[in-house]
């Protein structure tokens, strides 16, 4: 008898309170604790109905464990291992005490992984537990992510993300046409916010510099 995907889900997270001190359910937020489920379900290779997972824009990821955690998240409270609203008790489909076995063996060997900080965790993710063929995608979109991060506090350097689109198109020769006509789309669009800006800042520190001489003279 196949298990239902929410049943299994309540079970992996029933097993890793167990395995986690509760000083540590923070850093299982609704990202990792996909990826906790999913690595149980790819190692334990029991059949779950309607499990489907895949490689996404944050690595491997369930969609289905994805709708089960937004069911699961409290009203008014981040989501972690410690405050997903799950029962205290649950159902097993076979012999308890073997699948629990099972299932706590599995998290405890990944279990520090889990504790990493968020830049470890990532680097993990996509360079150890990522197909040979995806880290390259993976390891552009991560320095996307920082070149991100230092735009929004200012930085903006358009040579290093001329540079980044190049590494993405070349890291992206798994996919179809149709999805690297939607990528081009995003880049176009991504290069034309940053021209702006840039023009933008720059007509600033001209108007800047002009008033200074203004009021000099």
């Amino acid at each position: 008898m196949n298990m239902d995907c929410e049943n299994f889900c309540d079970l992996v997270i029933y097993v890793a309170r167990e395995v986690f001190n509760e000083s540590e359910y923070k850093y299982l937020g609704k990202t990792r604790l996909n990826k906790l489920i999913v690595i149980v379900f790819q190692e334990l290779g029991y059949p779950v109905d309607g499990f489907v997972w895949g490689y996404y824009k944050h690595g491997f990821y369930s969609p289905q464990v994805n709708e089960f955690l937004g069911k699961r998240a409290p009203a008014h409270d981040e989501l972690n291992l410690g405050s997903i609203n799950t029962p205290l008790l649950v159902n097993t489909p076979q012999d308890p005490q073997d699948i629990l076995i099972k299932i706590k063996r599995i998290i405890l060997s990944y279990q520090n992984h889990f504790k990493k900080r968020r830049d470890s965790f990532r680097d993990w993710v996509y360079n150890e537990k990522t197909p040979i063929n995806y880290r390259p995608f993976y390891g552009v979109h991560n320095e996307l992510l920082s070149w991100l991060d230092n735009a929004i506090d200012g930085n903006i350097d358009k040579e290093k993300l001329d540079e980044l689109i190049t590494d993405y198109y070349l890291s992206l020769k798994h996919v179809s046409e149709d999805t690297l006509y939607l990528f081009s789309d995003f880049t176009d669009l991504l290069e034309d916010l940053v021209l702006t800006s840039t023009k933008n800042t720059n007509d600033l520190n001209y108007e800047e510099r002009t008033e200074v001489t203004k009021i000099g003279s």
